[in-house]
């Protein structure tokens, strides 16, 4: 069984209203929400889960940009030969 069916038919047992990685979170530390539960939590739980996207999507791109400044800097293709693709 793959994990992504594994992860399908975990959140298919949920009783929640929209299932994201947030839920399954809560439920794995066994803090229980219900499924009908207040509108605003469902938005601040749904903008904390954004947030953490962008955060990792910014750190992502930083060091992306970081590591090519760092190759150009040092100039490691010339000096490790091994390393060009």
């Amino acid at each position: 069984m793959s994990a992504f069916k594994f992860i399908q038919k975990y959140f298919q047992q949920l009783k929640y209203k929209n299932s994201s990685l947030f839920f399954l979170i809560l439920s794995y530390l066994n803090i229980n929400l219900e499924g009908n539960s207040d509108p605003f939590l469902d938005y601040v739980s749904s903008i904390l889960i954004l947030h953490i996207i962008l955060l990792l999507g910014t750190i992502n791109i930083i060091f992306y940009l970081l590591s090519n400044y760092l190759i150009l800097k040092y100039d490691i293709e010339t000096k490790f030969p091994r390393l060009k693709k």
